[in-house]
């Protein structure tokens, strides 16, 4: 099993143990606010989605265009006007979760990962990963954007997360690579950072941040826990920017 597969199957395993909402419950509870309801009112997460099935067909408007998982050829299909090639463990990834991750490894036995039922946003609502046609689309900005203002972006950036002005980015290659750096940006200046070696070691810090439960913790103890996984991870010197909100 790669290491890809086992950061994955430890995340899932974390959220299954935390029992984690998952993203069918999140915009199912959106879908009801929009209808004047609160999701606050239902006795159990049974009566709750029961009561969803009335707003099953709005719910699959905002789920239709970004299927929970992707089959190695629907990737390559997304990504056919990417002139690039995407790294092994980006495959993997979005594989089992396209811009998501599987809650718990006890899917149903026929083993049918399309449910939204089973998966939830990771690493966290304000960095989370993007689904892979946001990502396509994001791209063929920034890339319309180098062509008409002269900027200086490179073609080989294929953005993966987005929050507010700063996005995280893997790097493609000609021939496919094992695994990419994972780059930090801004669209406003376009310098980047080389903030992670790998995506894979992006997802264990983060997971190895959850399992630490920093609830608990002071502002001088979160930041030693931070300093220590995140130096396990990465040696590329990014800190600062993750410990400036703590």
């Amino acid at each position: 099993m790669s290491l890809m597969k086992e950061a994955i199957d430890r995340i899932s395993i974390y959220a299954e143990r935390k029992s984690e909402g998952s993203l069918y419950d999140s915009m199912l509870a959106g879908v009801l606010h929009n209808n004047g309801y609160s999701s606050f009112s239902f006795k159990s997460t049974g009566e709750f989605r029961e009561f969803g099935k009335e707003f099953e067909s709005e719910l699959q408007q905002h789920l239709s265009n970004s299927p929970p998982t992707l089959t190695a050829e629907q990737i390559k299909e997304i990504t056919k006007d990417y002139p690039f090639e995407l790294p092994v463990e980006m495959y993997e990834l979005y594989q089992r979760g396209n811009g998501l991750l599987p809650i718990g490894l006890n899917h149903p036995p026929e083993n049918d990962f399309n449910i939204y039922k089973y998966y939830f946003v990771f690493p966290d609502e304000e960095i989370p990963l993007i689904g892979l046609r946001e990502s396509m689309r994001l791209y063929q900005v920034f890339n319309e954007y180098r062509e008409n203002y002269q900027r200086d972006i490179d073609p080989k950036w294929f953005p993966i997360s987005i929050f507010e002005d700063m996005l995280l980015a893997v790097i493609g290659s000609e021939e496919q690579q094992q695994q990419s750096p994972v780059i930090r940006f801004y669209d406003s200046k376009f310098i980047s950072t080389i903030e992670w070696l790998s995506l894979t070691d992006m997802l264990l810090y983060r997971i190895e941040i959850a399992e630490a439960n920093l609830k608990n913790c002071t502002k001088a103890e979160t930041k030693e826990i931070l300093k220590t996984i995140y130096e396990k991870y990465s040696r590329c010197g990014g800190l600062d920017w993750i410990l400036q909100e703590i």
